[in-house]
């Protein structure tokens, strides 16, 4: 298996776990690696696998990870991936507030043990 991974990054934690995902993979199948405006497109286009990283703009990926998984076809899959997990990240904020009465009254009552 070959593969990329390709990450956007404004604060470091991307890269740093784009970092970590290359470290947990073996290297002889890396064909690229780097940021998205960096990696080559030559190499791109000859991988199994891309492991994408980015931070979300407004929701969404940048326009230039957006550019660059369009072009393989996997656009559309990451869009509909990350309407998954905001719908995911907003059902676990739902059920914590209306959560957080019960879990305060059970930690109240652990404390006064």
């Amino acid at each position: 298996m070959t593969y990329a991974i390709v990450y956007d990054s404004r604060t470091g934690n991307t890269e740093e776990l784009a970092r970590a995902v290359a470290g947990a993979l073996p290297a002889q199948g890396c064909l690229a690696f780097g940021r998205v405006d960096e990696v080559d497109a030559a190499s791109m286009a000859q991988v199994d696998r891309v492991y994408a990283g980015f931070w979300t703009n407004r929701g969404d990926c940048t326009d230039e990870m957006g550019e660059l998984l369009a072009g393989r076809g996997l656009e559309p899959a990451v869009r509909r991936a990350m309407d998954v997990l905001e719908t995911l990240i907003r059902l676990e904020r739902d059920e914590a507030e209306k959560n957080k009465g019960i879990r305060i009254e059970k930690y109240l009552s652990v404390l006064n043990q």
